[in-house]
């Protein structure tokens, strides 16, 4: 897996451009899950506009061929409904603590004839609710693997 910053020729650069490649090829054993997630940062006190991510987006594509596999903006899924960037802590001395939303755009998974396989799930999860959301995929990732081993 590689991260990759900055990757646009400067007229072309939109914001801050960000990309990660995975060498899928390199990934052999079947059963292997990759979540693709992004996770929302604290940004308060610093200076921010919402129309900078206006235009944030997921994009799922084949290096090789440039054909993307998937697209979505991130302002066009939807937040829970009783979303607040921050929440109350038990305590009154304590202040709020940031609630921070975690986007999963899908999975890939390696199947047992050595295919990958994409899910596009494209749903946003808010930390009050899911405090270790990774670790509840993984486990029910787990338990699908042993069902389906039995």
């Amino acid at each position: 897996m590689t991260y990759i910053d900055d990757f646009r020729d400067h007229a072309l650069k939109i914001n801050d451009d960000k990309k990660i490649q995975i060498g899928l090829g390199a990934i052999n054993k079947p059963g292997v899950m990759i979540l693709l997630l992004v996770r929302e940062k604290d940004l308060a006190g610093k200076p921010v506009k919402e129309e900078d991510y206006e235009r944030a987006w997921f994009r799922l594509s084949n290096e090789e061929t440039n054909q993307t596999l998937d697209y979505k903006l991130i302002n066009k899924i939807d937040r829970p409904e009783d979303y607040q960037p921050y929440v109350e802590t038990e305590t009154e001395d304590t202040p709020p603590v940031h609630n921070p939303l975690t986007y999963v755009h899908g999975r890939l998974l390696l199947d047992e004839s050595g295919v990958w396989v994409f899910e596009s799930y494209q749903h946003c999860f808010q930390e009050r609710d899911y405090p270790d959301l990774v670790g509840l995929l993984g486990d029910l990732h787990i338990k699908s693997v042993q069902e389906v081993n039995r």
